[in-house]
């Protein structure tokens, strides 16, 4: 083993050791998001094929399945699981970077994912996201190597698989990506005709499929959101985020951008343009259908597959200019600024960000003989009202609720009635008028934590009690 591989071995370890360091840490520190609880909910359930229930594809929920059967349902332990994947993209990239660039190369790409914000926050939330960004992050690795190597086509087009695997927006991801082979005119050594036929049969039956989930009931969210929530109709917060959520760092990325212009070399230029083409015209693309379709398809987890393109735009362009230009100190600063404020925008990552269903659940253990109700869904039992030994039930708002509380208060003692913020502000308030015409206690409050939307409790029993 050569020296210099020795050496990107070290680089190599010393990156993913701190990657997963900052991805695992404080993990414990917010409750279960819903969405996160029904990821749980469907990979716990007895009925193995509840793993395909999800709104994405089922490889995130069969893993899950059996990493909580090995290490528990515990926030720390559940999340460690999209932290490995992260870190498993700070590595491949890592190792991209050296293959392109040799070890510093592999310093600068594993250095940008290690404290990109975007792979951050996924990293700590049980769903499919980071390893929708570990799948893109291959995928990119054999589609570079690709260029240089023929005989890895095969295993490129065999990451698409993987892609489309872990998260729907991977459709989208090797849509795109074909279509820059065939306008570049990449040729794979065998087998690529076949396999190009092959894949875009799979292209027309995906986008069929993916257009069709447009008209299915449990993605109404997404057009609810594009109604109420106007940020989530264009890619600010995406831009944002892919700009380390800080001005320290797009003033340096701005420097690094304007110092690679001196260079007046037309190949580069032209490979510059390419990765930041494919970056702009998916984002362009993509604001189109949010238009045509009216949903809310600008919510930055769905663009994790740009991260490790950006990460290599910003490679490319900061060693392309190192190895051209003769004064290097102005590099430097560029770099130190980018790294700089993206250290400090990691540090504000580390707040609650989810709703406490944790204290909720905690709330509710005090008291005997209790019973959840809810509008959302039953998924929210899995795992805090599962550890207190409280069972959930759905109930529909439309449907005479204080009826169907007062018949079901003779079988319990407590009655609680629990909803997030959207629809508790208003919701609870006219039921608490009914209930009480019945002649029955209530009581409410609401479980708040600092950056959170707060969740109201509607605590319903007999008055004789």
């Amino acid at each position: 083993m050569t020296q210099r591989r020795i050496k990107f071995y070290l680089v190599l370890f010393f990156l993913t050791v701190l990657s997963f360091i900052i991805r695992s840490h404080a993990l414990g520190l917010s409750s279960f998001a819903i969405d996160e609880m029904i990821s749980m909910n469907f990979a716990k359930h007895p009925y193995f094929m509840a793993i395909f229930w999800d709104n994405s594809p089922f490889l995130y929920n069969f893993i899950l399945k059996f990493w909580m059967m090995a290490f528990g349902d515990t926030e720390v332990m559940v999340r460690t699981l999209s932290a490995l994947f992260s870190t498993c993209s700070t590595a491949i990239l890592t190792t991209l970077g050296y293959f392109i660039y040799g070890l510093p190369g592999a310093l600068v790409l594993g250095g940008l994912h290690c404290v990109s914000p975007l792979s951050i926050v996924y990293a700590q939330e049980a769903r499919p996201y980071a390893l929708f960004e570990m799948a893109c992050s291959l995928n990119l690795f054999f589609l570079v190597k690709s260029f240089k190597e023929k005989r890895q086509g095969a295993l490129y087009y065999s990451s698409l698989v993987l892609l489309c695997l872990s998260h729907y927006m991977g459709f989208f991801v090797m849509f795109f990506q074909l279509l820059f082979i065939f306008k570049n005119k990449i040729e794979f050594r065998k087998y690529s005709f076949e396999i190009s036929i092959i894949l875009l049969g799979l292209i027309l039956i995906g986008g069929s499929l993916f257009l069709r989930l447009f008209h299915l009931e449990f993605l109404q969210w997404q057009e609810l959101k594009f109604q109420e929530e106007i940020h989530s109709r264009w890619p600010q917060e995406l831009f944002t985020y892919l700009l380390f959520r800080s001005n320290i760092s797009i003033f340096g990325i701005i420097c690094l951008l304007l110092t690679s212009f001196s260079i007046k070399d037309g190949a580069f230029r032209k490979r510059m343009n390419l990765i930041l083409s494919y970056t702009l015209w998916t984002v362009i693309i993509l604001e189109t259908v949010s238009f045509i379709t009216r949903r809310a398809l600008f919510i930055p987890r769905y663009y994790l597959f740009l991260l490790p393109f950006w990460t290599l735009f910003l490679g490319y362009v900061f060693m392309t200019t190192w190895q051209r230009v003769s004064a290097r100190k102005p590099l430097l600063l560029c770099a130190t600024l980018i790294f700089f404020g993206a250290f400090f925008s990691v540090l504000g990552l580390y707040v609650p960000r989810h709703s406490p269903w944790r204290d909720v659940a905690l709330r509710i253990r005090t008291e005997p003989s209790s019973l959840v109700l809810t509008t959302r869904s039953p998924a929210i039992s899995t795992p805090y009202f599962e550890w207190i030994k409280t069972p959930v039930e759905v109930i529909n708002p439309d449907e005479n609720i204080p009826s169907q509380v007062e018949e079901k208060l003779n079988s319990v003692e407590n009655i609680w009635i629990v909803e997030p913020a959207v629809p508790g502000t208003t919701y609870l308030e006219e039921l608490q008028k009914k209930l009480k015409e019945k002649n029955l206690f209530t009581e409410q409050f609401s479980a708040t934590v600092e950056n959170t939307e707060p969740i109201y409790v509607l605590r319903v029993r007999k008055k004789n009690l």
